[in-house]
């Protein structure tokens, strides 16, 4: 999963079961587009790896470095870096090129269209 490159596909502020709120960061990986997420709590020690996804949430990013905790929920401890950071109709046709050229690659059938539904 470190090598992965994964795709912000959403952030939502959502209530925490310990009071408060959190982000939940749903990601997708630019290869399989196997579905992850993570939760980013502001009050702990790891929020600073995904704080500047928090706080640009409108840019589109591409990252790596996650371990994976369980199934389909990456680390939050995780130290991301960050490897390319992208605006509103520039990170979908990026994305949306690269999966298209994976899916030619691996004979994959096209996607379809919630892959891309950003919640909004």
């Amino acid at each position: 999963m470190k090598d992965k490159h994964l795709f912000v596909k959403n952030v939502s502020e959502i209530s925490s079961r310990h009071g408060g709120h959190v982000f939940k960061i749903e990601l997708i990986d630019l290869d399989t587009t196997e579905q992850y997420h993570t939760y980013a709590d502001p009050n702990n020690f790891n929020y600073k790896h995904w704080e500047p996804i928090i706080k640009h949430q409108d840019n589109g990013f591409i990252i790596t470095n996650c371990k994976l905790k369980k199934d389909d929920q990456v680390d939050a401890d995780s130290k991301v870096e960050y490897v390319m950071e992208l605006t509103g109709k520039q990170a979908i046709e990026r994305i949306s090129q690269h999966i298209d050229e994976q899916r030619v690659k691996y004979n994959m059938p096209k996607l379809q269209m919630d892959l891309f539904d950003f919640g909004g």
